[in-house]
């Protein structure tokens, strides 16, 4: 039975302590009450770019104490999973962010979602996208998932966590969903409350990105990791400590309306270290892809500019945009980030 009132655990951390940190956050979110370890685990990995870059995708080490508490715990049946989108690589992205490795060391397997098998599914209420897109991957249905996104800012949705992390379940093109991004989040929670289960979000926040996330943001080191088994609360938490009101982040409020999770964390159990006056003061910009983004999809030449041959051409000029960036000021940030114990624990992966 799921817990009525999951614990929201919250652990402040050092890369010399941080699998003993991962084990104690754990411990408080109470993982061993909410998962089974004779039940198949799907990992949902976040992968936002297929290149490196600090906070933007999950970090190594936090999918290696993951696997630690997993295995420590006896699961067994655990496969990490992730898609592609039309603007990152999530193949190259395995290796170019270190998962391969770690996976590899503990005899994982590990799969892209657009290359199973996909069974369409009923859902008892009705959804923001349509039938052509109840489809959900096998691989995962009825399989209870743990997400590892990243404390961000993003674009379209304002901040990106847990829920965010779900956008990869969805099989065709998402990029159409972005003017209702809110909405498609809560859908795709519900949708796996009711096809999978149960749901757990292990969140790092050792390194936060500001600005204009999910990729051209600013990456600050803020050495925090979170986790719950109520997704809704975790987004909130992340919300505050990045800077916002919870209730301002429409799918988190959504979510918190509709009774899937709590964003009222005067009422979660939070425990751990305490965060009552963090707060970290970032803001969501737009890089201009996203911006570019938005302002066609709610104009005349929507068809022609995102659902025609032309929309390749934007796509390759969205990769050529932020690869220059990357080479700029994106390099400049990682410089700065490898200088910090984070970058020195994130190269003994390398």
């Amino acid at each position: 039975m799921p817990l009525k009132n999951p614990p929201l655990a919250v652990v402040k951390t050092t890369p010399k302590t941080y699998f003993d940190d991962v084990a104690r956050l754990f411990r408080l979110a109470k993982f061993d009450k909410v998962m089974n370890p004779k039940k198949r685990t799907a990992i949902k990995l976040n992968i936002s770019w297929q290149e490196y870059y600090p906070a933007c995708s999950t970090a190594p080490y936090q999918l290696e104490g993951l696997l630690r508490v997993l295995i420590d715990l006896g699961f067994s049946d655990i496969i990490a999973v992730e898609n592609m989108t039309v603007v990152t690589d999530a193949r190259t992205g395995m290796y170019k962010n270190r998962f391969v490795p770690v996976l590899e060391k503990y005899d994982i397997p590990y799969t892209i979602l657009l290359d199973e098998k996909w069974k369409e599914v009923n859902p008892s209420k009705p959804m923001v996208f349509g039938q052509e897109d109840m489809l959900m991957p096998e691989t995962i249905l009825g399989a209870q998932v743990i997400h590892l996104p990243t404390f961000k800012c993003h674009g379209h949705s304002t901040i990106t966590c847990s829920l965010k992390n779900a956008f990869g379940f969805l099989k065709t093109v998402r990029h159409h969903y972005h003017l209702k991004i809110h909405e498609i989040l809560v859908d795709l929670l519900r949708i796996q409350q009711e096809f999978c289960g149960p749901l757990f979000a292990f969140a790092d926040s050792t390194i936060a990105m500001d600005g204009a996330g999910p990729r051209t943001g600013v990456p600050y080191v803020k050495d925090y990791i979170a986790a719950s088994a109520d997704l809704v609360a975790l987004d909130a938490l992340c919300a505050k400590m990045l800077g916002y009101d919870p209730m301002s982040i429409g799918h988190v409020r959504m979510a918190h309306e509709q009774g899937l999770g709590n964003a009222d964390l005067d009422s979660v159990d939070l425990v751990g270290d305490c965060v009552d006056n963090v707060c970290f003061g970032f803001k969501t910009k737009l890089d201009p892809v996203i911006r570019f983004d938005r302002m066609f999809r709610s104009s005349l030449l929507e068809p022609l500019m995102m659902r025609s041959a032309f929309f390749k051409v934007n796509v390759k000029i969205s990769h050529y945009l932020r690869d220059i960036w990357l080479k700029t000021r994106g390099k400049r940030h990682i410089a700065r980030i490898m200088k910090t114990r984070w970058g020195k624990f994130f190269r003994t992966y390398l």
